[in-house]
């Protein structure tokens, strides 16, 4: 401590300099980020907002182009009173999300892991079968699975039942099912804290179908953190090891695909390349389920960016083909930097798939034969590049996108939204 007065730092300095610390200020400031949830296969939408005096739920109808409270938000905490036997505010209610049913005539939501429903004719609120998922679980879209880990291995739980299937019993240290890679920037953390994670795993869309890996670190080797004030007190540092490779060493992580069926517990193995592992593999998706979950689309770049491969695997037998391989002598991906993967989409049950490519100089979109692998056609082209993919109308034989550059005297980083025929004809913004 300096006993300059005027350079002497008091506590009082210290607390005032923890109040701008990130968990002090978040409170204080609301609405920063809004997440918006589409209801059912309607137009309609609900979000969650905060103000000082607590949150509210908000529904959507952009067709009419209203904007409302998604119900009485004081009768719904009077009646979940009466019905739980403990007190509830209209500002403060004890769930974060809501389940709109029965075409929007009742609600449902959790408290404390117990499933309600309430009647939004008449306020009645009950209890429901539902339940909400674990931290460490992974729930089929139909809700009747629960994916999870145990010693390495993974399980399988029928929610309805509790019954409990093991889906695996080899797993080794480093060679386990379902587990992320220390490579991740949050693995000495979430290990210290004793983070829950569900499996690192994808349901296929009719939750009949289980897509996961087999990942092998053992051959990584090992880095450290040294945790210099370690928790409780203890003056002596603490030692991390976690496993992460560095640029120029031989070993990577590698994940073996799998496929599991749900109801059986059968194991299917996919005849694709194993896949080199850095971080968080899910972060960036780089395999996924066709829409009728028959199919599994892997996407592999080697370590030095320069050569990518697609790949498609039958899920009943695991019987797997390259679709397309592209290289470059620069970094090739079809994809731009930091995004999901979400410019690949197949078509035609798998007979044809959108591809992204800079091989002109410019981030354009490709139409494959799936057969043949062949350009069917160059989707976009020109002097400006394609961001992302929004969605796929193949039924309406249209292609939405977002890019950039293309609109003269505009800032080219901003995105503006396109559509295109699946032809390459009829570009519009």
């Amino acid at each position: 401590m300096n006993d300059d007065p005027e350079v002497r730092v008091r506590a009082a300095d210290y607390g005032r300099a923890e109040s701008y610390l990130p968990w002090n200020v978040r409170p204080l400031i609301h609405n920063a980020t809004v997440t918006l949830h589409w209801i059912g296969e309607t137009d309609r939408l609900w979000y969650r907002r905060t103000d000082s005096q607590g949150a509210s739920f908000v529904l959507v109808d952009p067709a009419a182009g209203t904007r409302e409270p998604a119900f009485d938000h004081a009768r719904l905490a009077a009646a979940l009173s009466v019905a739980s036997g403990t007190p509830y505010v209209h500002t403060q209610l004890p769930f974060d999300e809501i389940r709109f049913q029965d075409e929007g005539q009742t609600l449902g939501f959790t408290v404390d892991g117990q499933g309600w429903t309430c009647d939004l004719a008449d306020y009645t609120c009950t209890r429901s079968d539902w339940t909400a998922p674990a931290p460490d679980e992974l729930r089929s879209p139909d809700g009747k699975w629960a994916a999870f880990r145990r010693d390495g291995n993974l399980w399988l739980r029928e929610v309805a039942s509790g019954q409990e299937r093991v889906l695996t019993e080899d797993a080794e240290p480093y060679f386990d099912y379902a587990s992320l890679a220390e490579s991740r920037l949050t693995a000495v953390t979430d290990r210290a804290t004793g983070k829950p994670l569900p499996p690192a795993a994808v349901w296929s869309p009719d939750s009949a179908r289980l897509l996961t890996y087999r990942l092998d670190q053992r051959a990584v080797e090992p880095l450290y953190l040294l945790q210099s004030v370690p928790p409780g007190g203890s003056y002596r540092p603490v030692l991390h090891s976690y496993r992460y490779p560095l640029p120029g060493d031989a070993a990577v992580a590698t994940a073996e695909l799998l496929v599991f069926d749900a109801p059986t517990g059968r194991r299917v193995p996919l005849q694709v390349e194993s896949l080199p592992v850095a971080g968080h593999l899910l972060e960036q998706k780089p395999f996924w389920w066709s829409k009728d979950g028959r199919r599994v689309y892997t996407l592999r770049a080697d370590r030095g960016g320069r050569s990518v491969r697609l790949s498609v695997a039958d899920a009943e037998t695991g019987t797997g083909r390259t679709l397309l391989e592209e290289s470059g002598a620069t970094t090739v991906f079809p994809q731009h930097v930091g995004m999901e993967i979400n410019t690949i989409h197949e078509l035609e049950g798998g007979g044809a798939f959108t591809w992204f490519s800079a091989r002109s100089g410019w981030g354009h979109l490709y139409l494959y034969d799936a057969q043949t692998g062949a350009v069917r056609c160059q989707l976009t082209s020109g002097p400006w590049t394609v961001r992302d993919v929004v969605h796929l109308d193949e039924a309406g034989g249209w292609l939405y996108f977002t890019a950039g550059g293309r609109e003269p005297a505009r800032d080219p980083y901003f995105r503006h939204l396109y559509r295109c025929r699946l032809d390459g004809t009829d570009l519009s913004l």
